[in-house]
């Protein structure tokens, strides 16, 4: 996975019990930099300003870049600080959280 396991400013965690991840963070901003491509070292990496939906904080993301488990994906710098008083989206809640085609699945049982 290349996107964040954490947010750097809150430290809360993006990754379910089971493994799965939910992604409580926007992509504010994207540019052509960091760590190239492992696949095309040609082309130009990606840096993403990520704004955690959690706490208000804004961290850039080099999304090629190898982190120290071996994964894809590192900070490079905390831009912008937890905000106090910050209120969650309500898609950060934990009970929007999961998978989105749930409630559709119950609605579609077999007559």
């Amino acid at each position: 996975m290349a996107y964040p396991r954490k947010c750097e400013g809150c430290d809360a965690t993006y990754v379910t019990w089971n493994g799965f991840a939910s992604f409580p963070h926007v992509t504010l901003a994207a540019h052509d930099g960091g760590t190239p491509s492992p696949w095309n070292d040609s082309r130009p990496g990606r840096l993403l300003d990520l704004r955690c939906e959690l706490c208000g904080a804004v961290f850039r993301w080099d999304y090629f870049a190898r982190a120290d488990d071996r994964r894809l994906g590192r900070t490079v710098a905390l831009l912008r600080d937890p905000i106090p008083g910050w209120r969650a989206a309500p898609a950060a809640t934990s009970a929007n959280r999961g998978w989105r085609g749930a409630e559709r699945a119950e609605q579609r049982r077999a007559s």
